[in-house]
């Protein structure tokens, strides 16, 4: 079974954008979801999340969820942000196999 990351970069393979910007967002969005699926899927460490210079999208364990991660400061889809170092969740480029499907 595909997970969301695995369909979504399939969607941006077959896409014809529809202008340069459409294009741009393509490339990119498909380079960052190839990043994604290639490498492993450890718990992100401190150090990789500060590393994190864009917005970047990992996953939160606990709460089930996208976040989107900028130099070690999470950011929640309701756009609370949070410093990593204050709390000691874990935090994944990819859902854990299974749990995106809950």
């Amino acid at each position: 079974k595909m997970t969301e990351a695995e369909k979504a970069y399939q969607y941006f393979v077959i896409a014809v954008p529809e202008n340069e910007e459409q294009a741009k967002a393509y490339f990119w969005a498909r380079k960052a979801l190839q990043s994604t699926l290639t490498q492993p899927n450890e718990p992100l460490t401190l150090e990789e999340l500060r590393e994190m210079d864009e917005p970047t999208p990992v996953w939160w364990e606990k709460a089930g969820l996208w976040c989107l991660c900028e130099r070690g400061f999470i950011i929640t889809p309701n756009g609370n942000i949070y410093e990593f170092e204050e709390n000691n969740w874990t935090f994944y480029r990819r859902p854990p196999e299974g749990e995106e499907d809950t």
